[in-house]
Formats: structure tokens, sequence, C-alpha cells
């Protein structure tokens, strides 16, 4: 629909002037959208390649004492903290919540 409207907005203005302005102000509202989500998934994207580079540490893992209920409790997992990424997917405790069986936040 709005692609429509941007197509059709040469034809709703009697100037150019006017109809150029009109459009300029929906493209810029357009790249501000886009901008802001090419940001977030930016920001997602590097979540997930910090959790697959952890969970990259836990391809050898035959630890049947562990897996899956105390994988926090591995040296992969506590190696200088584990993404957010890995702490919802593996489903570990937050720091300072041991014991509690909820996925963290």
């Amino acid at each position: 629909e709005e692609i429509k409207l941007l197509l059709g907005s040469k034809d709703a203005y009697p100037t150019g002037s006017e109809a150029s302005r009109k459009v300029i102000a929906a493209l810029e509202q357009h790249i501000a959208a886009m901008t802001e989500k090419i940001a977030v998934l930016s920001r997602v994207r590097g979540e997930f390649q910090k959790a697959a580079e952890r969970l990259s540490g836990c391809g050898d893992c035959h630890d049947e004492e562990r897996f899956p209920r105390r994988c926090g409790d591995c040296g992969v997992m506590k190696a200088s903290g584990a993404p957010l990424a890995v702490q919802v997917l593996w489903q570990l405790d937050p720091p300072g919540e041991e014991g509690d069986k909820k996925a963290p936040r």
C-alpha cells in the first residue's frame, strides 16, 4: 500500500516541488525505520554468533552427569560468562540464582 501511495504521489500534487517534498518525507521515514531494523538485526546477529561460538565448545560433550540439567557448571559455559542467547537456549541459571530452575530473563 505504501509503495502504491509513493508511486501515485507524483500525480497527487499540483507541483513537482510539493510532490517531491512529500515523497522525500515518506522516504526518510522508511529509511529511519529500516535503519532501526538493521541495528536490531545486527545486535541479534552478533548475539547469535557469540552463541554459536560458545555452543561449538559443546560439540565434544559426553558428560552425562551434567547434560542437560547442569550445563551451567561446565567450564565451557562458565568461561567469561555465557552470552544471553546461550543462557536462554541452554536454560542456564542467571548468575546469583543457582538452583532456580527458571529460564533466564
